[in-house]
């Protein structure tokens, strides 16, 4: 099968031509690498050069294609200097290739793994399925499993009784001919029981442990910027980070992989259509001197009614900078009816602080792999890498 089998390989900076070219040519594309939404933005990644790759397509020997892999172009900051790394967005085979590798032999996502690692990167994997992690444990040669990453949800929805109730009715597959009015009440408990609900459940929540804002503030902009001050934390000594510098966060804003109109391409196996999906970013300042202090950024995705908040990157010049980052997402998730906040493990030490706040929070781990190119920095500083709630893709869905 090998033998039948090409590898094309896409640069991230024509992702957008290639989109448009694959609509247009159903014969060879019955399986759509990717959509124009998803490539419009990913070619715009100020973390990809003019020849970083930004997908692989597998093809049969009648030149259909028969799957992919996407990849994000990222950077890791190494001992001073940033280097680049490449992290898997989607994997895709069509069904008729999904078979066993013979003794000795590769199947179509191992072929596209092997084109991938000669581009001489590392791969940073997670966020991964099921048939992914098939592939990475099925090939010890290639990936290194790292220990996971611990991260949070906290059901806001437990506290909603009224709302859950009416969206479980409404997305309920027996109460079709019902939908629209168990809808109406759901709509209609959120603008009411909720809201009046909210300043007691912040209460609740918010612990005592919280500094008040007070001369402090949040608005909302368009892009983040760095903080006018220095940054009283710590510094990160020798760790190793996968790095998201302003100039990405500000392009993720911009171009969201996602829309609530869904994907323009019917064929698009990630096409995830979502009734609301936006980022918003704030800005930490100072009231009465307006200096900036930092900023966070939150990310919204609405699915069957069903929304959830992520606490993305953030940046304060402040002490104890995750209080107040934490006090502005409950604040938000509150006022937009969040049904779920997710978060990073460093907001525990809050969350553990009030006993609410632990009934409504369960743990859960986003396992990682590393692919190490020939003479990797990565592998040789792999004691000291650092993980973080918003390594690879994750947060750009």
């Amino acid at each position: 099968m090998q033998s039948e089998i090409t590898i094309e390989r896409i640069p991230a900076r024509e992702l957008y031509q290639f989109a448009r070219r694959t609509m247009q040519d159903r014969e060879h594309y019955p399986v759509l690498p990717i959509d124009p939404v998803r490539a419009k933005a990913q070619a715009l990644n100020p973390a990809a050069s003019d020849d970083s790759v930004g997908l692989l397509v597998a093809y049969n020997r009648a030149g259909r294609c028969i799957g992919y892999v996407g990849m994000l172009p990222c950077r890791a900051f190494v001992d001073g200097s940033l280097v680049p790394v490449l992290a898997p967005t989607t994997q895709f085979v069509h069904p008729d290739y999904r078979r066993k590798p013979p003794p000795g032999g590769m199947t179509v996502a191992d072929m596209i793994y092997a084109e991938v690692l000669k581009t001489g990167l590392d791969l940073l994997i997670t966020g991964f399925n099921e048939a992914g992690d098939r592939i990475y444990r099925r090939n010890p040669q290639w990936f290194t499993p790292l220990e996971p990453l611990t991260f949070l949800r906290i059901k806001l929805s437990k506290l909603q009784p009224t709302s859950t109730i009416m969206r479980r009715l409404a997305y309920h597959p027996r109460m079709r001919t019902l939908r629209p009015l168990f809808k109406g009440g759901y709509h209609l408990s959120q603008r009411t029981v909720d809201i009046l609900l909210e300043p007691f459940v912040y209460r609740a929540l918010r612990s005592r442990s919280t500094p008040p804002i007070g001369e402090l503030a949040w608005r909302t902009v368009d892009r983040v910027k760095p903080p006018d001050v220095e940054d009283p934390s710590p510094s990160p000594g020798d760790i190793v980070y996968f790095h998201r510098g302003v100039d990405v966060i500000n392009w993720m804003i911009a171009n969201p992989w996602y829309s609530s109109r869904g994907s323009a391409a019917d064929d698009y196996y990630f096409d995830q259509p979502r009734e609301a999906f936006f980022f918003r970013a704030y800005e930490c300042y100072h009231r009465n001197t307006d200096q900036r202090l930092g900023y966070a950024v939150l990310s919204f995705s609405k699915e069957r009614g069903y929304t959830t908040m992520k606490v993305l990157d953030r940046h304060l010049a402040v002490e104890e900078p995750e209080r107040f980052v934490f006090d502005l997402a409950l604040r938000e998730a509150l006022r937009l009816n969040v049904n779920v906040i997710e978060c990073s493990e460093d907001f525990l030490p809050i969350i553990n602080a009030k006993k609410t706040l632990r009934a409504l929070t369960d743990r859960f781990e986003r396992p990682y792999y590393l692919a190490f190119a020939p003479d990797s920095p990565l592998k040789r500083a792999m004691d000291r890498i650092h993980l973080d709630y918003c390594d690879g893709e994750r947060p750009f869905g």
